[in-house]
């Protein structure tokens, strides 16, 4: 039996392996490489963007209440985000 991938249709060669996929509160997709990559290039982008997101609304507060940037909530949680993602990677490079 062939497998086809449920995003574009494409069917697995005979020695090729198609991932299943369970998404949360949806049923499980099977992904060929291309739309994998795809996929996790669509989710690293969204967890990107939120602290653009945080950034904006940080600047937005402050222009509007009048108060100096880094009293802002958006710019806190903007630099939290980003010192997060810096021991993720730290530890990431030095752990082997």
């Amino acid at each position: 039996m062939a497998v086809h991938c449920d995003i574009c249709g494409i069917e697995a060669l005979e020695s090729e392996r198609f991932e299943l996929k369970q998404l949360p509160f949806r049923p499980a997709k099977r992904y060929c490489p291309a739309c994998e990559r795809k996929y996790q290039f669509s989710i690293y982008t969204l967890t990107a963007l939120v602290p653009v997101a945080f950034l904006i609304l940080g600047i937005l507060q402050a222009w509007a209440g009048n108060k100096p940037l880094l009293q802002t909530r958006g710019v806190w949680w903007t630099c939290v985000t980003l010192l997060q993602w810096l021991m993720v990677c730290l530890t990431s490079w030095v752990t082997p």
